[in-house]
């Protein structure tokens, strides 16, 4: 089976991921890591297949400060979680749903594992109609 594994550019994001790929691995499937442009030659020094898909953590946080100045200076602490709503609702699945729908083109895996936070993975994996399952 050809698994995709996807996840947002930041390695808080991908080590959760890392121990179901090897999982995975190790059970002889094939496995592609779609993940920021930044994490991809440190995972291929880790021996993982990886593509650059979508952007990274901090680009989506510049659009929401770009987009939204007050979510940043003048929230009350209690309303703090309405950045992280801009950025994992809004800024990051706009751009990352499109690329995976392209990488899916030439990957084509059976099936998308993704963490929770990975908007544009559920929308595209649901788009071009491949199971997928949140870790």
């Amino acid at each position: 089976m050809r698994v995709g594994v996807a996840s947002h550019g930041a390695t808080g994001h991908i080590y959760p991921l890392l121990g179901f790929s090897d999982v995975l691995l190790a059970a002889g499937h094939e496995v592609i890591i779609l993940t920021g442009s930044d994490l991809v030659p440190w995972l291929t020094d880790l021996g993982y297949a990886a593509e650059a898909v979508g952007e990274t953590i901090g680009w989506g946080a510049a659009q929401v400060r770009s987009r939204y100045p007050e979510l940043t200076t003048s929230l009350p602490a209690e309303q703090s979680w309405r950045f992280d709503a801009e950025l994992f609702a809004d800024a990051l699945p706009r751009v990352m749903a499109p690329a995976l729908v392209t990488a899916f083109q030439s990957e084509r895996p059976d099936l998308m594992l993704y963490e929770s936070t990975n908007l544009g993975a559920v929308l595209a994996a649901a788009e071009v109609g491949i199971p997928g399952s949140v870790s």
